[in-house]
């Protein structure tokens, strides 16, 4: 199964802007949500033999929080009590990993990963 991300306008409808990292030549999809205090959110897909998904949150150009995970099979937009995110799953050795990514009202990064048993 080869993933791939949603479709350009999905993110476009829900606020968000083509980041500057977007190279769709090289298989880098990166789209930024800018927010009022100068926050930015980004969320970037490197599409290949190994799909990754790398999230950073920057305050006034200062990088705040980032995350980057290997083998990323789906994303899908999620929204409850007011607030909007997304969910991304991941294959093989990343399974037990939870990440959400939430854009609106504010922006933070939630990431869990389960050990597993040896």
């Amino acid at each position: 199964m080869i993933f791939t991300p949603p479709p350009e306008i999905e993110f476009l409808e829900r606020g968000f802007d083509i980041s500057q990292e977007h190279d769709p030549d090289e298989a880098i999809i990166s789209y930024a949500f800018a927010y009022k205090d100068g926050s930015e959110l980004k969320v970037t897909f490197t599409i290949g033999s190994i799909p990754s998904v790398h999230v950073s949150l920057s305050q006034s150009s200062r990088l705040v929080a980032e995350v980057t995970v290997e083998n990323i099979i789906d994303v899908s937009f999620q929204s409850w009590s007011g607030e909007r995110n997304l969910r991304m799953s991941f294959k093989e050795n990343h399974a037990s990993t939870d990440l959400r990514v939430h854009y609106e009202p504010q922006a933070s990064i939630h990431m869990a990963s389960l050990a597993t048993g040896a």
